[in-house]
């Protein structure tokens, strides 16, 4: 009944000490990662990524580390306005997930660090470059489709900036860090 009226954590009378401390901790855990999820995309934020990270590197694993970051969405959120945006956060998001579940990988995890800031962690039996390359293809496949028509032929459009200037902007890119990361 505690649990269908909105409680996240219940304990029995009389309880064992330790179990209450173990399920505040757990409690907690699962808070600070709910805040931390982006809210538009679903995905693990930072905190969650950190926290990947220093497990790992704990555990004395090897594995890959992807950094993804949208080149000049700003320009394309400004022209297209932000729901647009939305749109491409959201759709990117759900590419880089269905990229890791295909990898049928153990470690792998998705987050979204900022709003056009995404990270993918693999183990390292998973080869970086093809990785790279198939994220790249796809995001290339989705991105161009946000765009009119005139703006595809061209590959670029005006955009007027804050400050009044008229600038040539390119279609949107994305750039990909990726690192090996060994024990030690």
């Amino acid at each position: 009944t505690g649990i269908k009226l909105g409680a996240d954590e219940y304990v029995c009378k009389p309880f064992d000490p330790y179990e209450l401390v173990a399920r505040i901790e757990g409690l907690l855990r699962r808070v600070k990662i709910g805040i931390s999820a982006n809210p538009l995309t679903g995905l693990p934020g930072k905190v969650s990524f950190e926290t990947k990270l220093k497990e790992l590197i704990s555990d004395s694993e090897s594995f890959n580390v992807f950094y993804l970051d949208i080149d000049n969405f700003k320009s394309l959120n400004d022209k297209y306005g932000s729901e647009r945006g939305d749109i491409v956060l959201k759709n990117f998001a759900n590419l880089l997930v269905k990229i890791s579940s295909e990898l049928n990988d153990r470690i792998a995890f998705v987050g979204n660090l900022s709003a056009d800031d995404f990270a993918l962690i693999t183990s390292d039996q998973q080869d970086i470059e093809l990785i790279a390359k198939k994220i790249i293809e796809s995001f290339d496949n989705m991105i161009i489709q946000e765009y009119d028509e005139l703006t595809r032929k061209r590959g670029y459009f005006w955009w007027v900036a804050r400050d009044g200037t008229e600038k040539k902007v390119p279609i949107v890119t994305l750039s990909i860090g990726a690192i090996k990361v060994q024990p030690g």
